[in-house]
């Protein structure tokens, strides 16, 4: 996953916690009640740039695409 995913900020709900038995971190979802290994960051930037090429037209999706490829 690039660095700069790691740089911004969890969803508001999210928490990131630390496994000791495996070395892995695990991200928890307090608004669902669950958790997972998948960072949600990088889910954010996947739909992000969903959402650009589907309405190329949109100076608002067009500032979305910028965002998630210089954050």
């Amino acid at each position: 996953m690039p660095s700069a995913v790691h740089n911004m900020p969890l969803p508001p709900g999210w928490q990131m916690m630390f496994d000791s038995s495996t070395g892995r971190h695990f991200f928890v979802d307090h608004n669902t009640k669950t958790t997972t290994w998948d960072d949600p960051r990088a889910y954010v930037v996947i739909l992000s740039f969903k959402l650009v090429l589907e309405n190329e037209n949109s100076s608002k999706n067009s500032w979305l695409f910028v965002m998630c490829m210089y954050a």
